[in-house]
């Protein structure tokens, strides 16, 4: 699952490198032309200041059931569309 996501600080990079360290799956943080670990706060940083594309965060082929959770942690950092539909891109290249 992708899910589009907005970092503005870096408290806000700390706080979510938090949320990921606790989630037992593997992750990444794309965006069009960088791909790191969102366990990493300079990975999530770096990506903040170097890269003005959006940011997804790629959970894998996690389940749902153990998603739940985590996507409740992450909610403050989800980036809605009008709709209030969570956006999800076909490929991130």
């Amino acid at each position: 699952m992708n899910i589009h996501i907005h970092v503005d600080s870096m408290k806000a990079a700390e706080h979510l490198c938090s949320i990921c360290r606790d989630y037992p799956g593997a992750l990444s943080l794309r965006s069009e032309k960088y791909l790191v670990d969102p366990k990493s706060p300079l990975g999530i940083l770096a990506m903040m200041y170097s890269s003005r594309d959006q940011m997804y965060l790629d959970t894998g082929d996690a389940e749902e059931s153990c998603l739940s959770g985590f996507l409740k942690a992450i909610s403050a950092y989800m980036v809605q569309d009008d709709s209030g539909a969570q956006p999800l891109p076909d490929a991130l290249g």
